[in-house]
């Protein structure tokens, strides 16, 4: 498959998902919704995101790429997406999925709670719990006295 065909195909990903994440309208793309929200947040908010503005301006320049593909009959001879802009669109699949893309935090979209990462702190709580046990069966059965 071609790197064009590629990234077309990612960046429609990409679209879907901001649509769907982000609520767009029928009649608008995902992407396009996406820009024209971060165009519309205000300064004093979008200066604290880190990479507020190099997101914007890939994104920006990855919709034209797109729009000249899909509306030029000659663009897939002539435009041409690279390797990184491909990288480029599935690492920003992964920050929107992972609540890390430049929008999140101004819509107050977190991280989903892992639900394996409490999992060691539960594990060392039941060893502790079978210890305690199995020390205060020690006591009881066999009439150990506790050293404390």
């Amino acid at each position: 498959m071609s790197i064009n065909l590629t990234f077309f195909k990612e960046y429609t990903k990409l679209d879907n998902l901001l649509k769907q994440v982000y609520h767009a309208p029928e009649d608008k793309a995902g992407v396009t919704h996406y820009l024209e929200t971060m165009q519309q947040t205000p300064e004093s908010v979008s200066r604290k995101i880190p990479d507020w503005e190099k997101s914007y301006k890939k994104l920006r320049y990855l919709r034209h790429m797109r729009n000249n593909m899909a509306h030029n009959a000659d663009a897939f001879d002539t435009e041409k997406a690279t390797k990184e802009d491909v990288a480029y669109v599935r690492r920003f699949i992964d920050r929107v999925l992972a609540c890390e893309d430049p929008l999140s935090p101004v819509f107050g979209r977190k991280k989903k709670h892992d639900e394996h990462s409490n999992s060691g702190c539960i594990f060392a709580l039941i060893a502790a719990l079978v210890i305690l046990l199995i020390l205060c069966s020690c006591v009881y059965f066999f009439k150990i006295p506790m050293p404390f």
